[in-house]
């Protein structure tokens, strides 16, 4: 058996505005553990991309605006961060509303082409009624299922299981997507304060872990690991005969 090893690294966090902490994020160590960061409520506008496209180049990093800061909404952007030796990622698709933003990627590994997509949400806590949680939860499952494969969904949603500031159990929008989407959640614990509002659900086991936070944000990161090595069984060569074996009758003899 010849195994090809591919586990994928992912740092996941909600930065609360990276503007502040990108010299840290590019001067730390933080940098080279992972193969792909995503960042939420990044705060980037458009025409601010370019410098930090140069500064995440400057660590060997390539980097995707998911989706940038607009005025009006409660869009407040998502970078997305990668080593590209290692992986390659495409940007699928968008869907975004006035109060909040999906996003999909396919993520590949370099060594054996094996993939997976990954769906960031990011949802504004400022969201409170029962009708917009059912709608935007109802759209991001809608969303996912227009893709088939090994599926990671992830986010800062603003949702906490046993908590009803909707006026119902919040924890009812991961039972939606679990339902929905064939999804499990692969962590569990706070995130903010005493409160998990930051999730990693997937349709494939999946290695989570908690993260301290970038530069001090007050949402902690959550860390994962894809595994994508798979094993191969080398046989050896058969021999085939391609013509069929001559009679006795038709060998000529000296």
């Amino acid at each position: 058996m010849e195994e090809t090893e591919a586990k994928i690294q992912i740092y996941f966090n909600n930065v609360q505005g990276f503007g502040s902490k990108r010299s840290y994020f590019i001067q730390s160590e933080l940098a080279e553990r992972f193969n792909l960061y995503i960042f939420q409520e990044t705060k980037i506008k458009d025409n601010e991309f370019a410098k930090y496209k140069s500064d995440q180049g400057s660590t060997g990093l390539e980097s995707i605006l998911l989706a940038y800061d607009t005025p009006n909404t409660y869009i407040r952007g998502t970078l997305l961060a990668y080593n590209g030796k290692d992986i390659m990622v495409e940007e699928c698709a968008n869907l975004f509303d006035q109060e909040f933003e999906i996003s999909a990627v396919r993520v590949s590994s370099k060594r054996n082409f094996d993939s997976f997509y990954i769906f960031s949400m990011y949802k504004s806590p400022s969201i409170h009624t029962i009708p917009k949680n059912d709608d935007i939860f109802g759209r991001f499952c809608d969303f996912c299922n227009g893709f088939g494969g090994k599926k990671i969904l992830l986010g800062d949603w603003n949702i906490s299981k046993g908590r009803n500031v909707i006026g119902r159990d919040e924890g009812r929008y991961l039972k939606m997507l679990e339902d929905h989407c064939g999804v499990k959640s692969r962590f569990k614990g706070p995130t903010r304060g005493d409160n998990q509002l930051d999730y990693v659900m997937s349709n494939f086991d999946l290695d989570c872990w908690l993260e301290p936070g970038l530069a001090g944000a007050d949402h902690r990161a959550i860390g994962c690991e894809v595994d994508l090595t798979y094993q191969v069984e080398v046989l050896p060569p058969t021999w085939i005969r391609k013509k069929k074996a001559m009679k006795i009758d038709q060998l000529d003899f000296v």
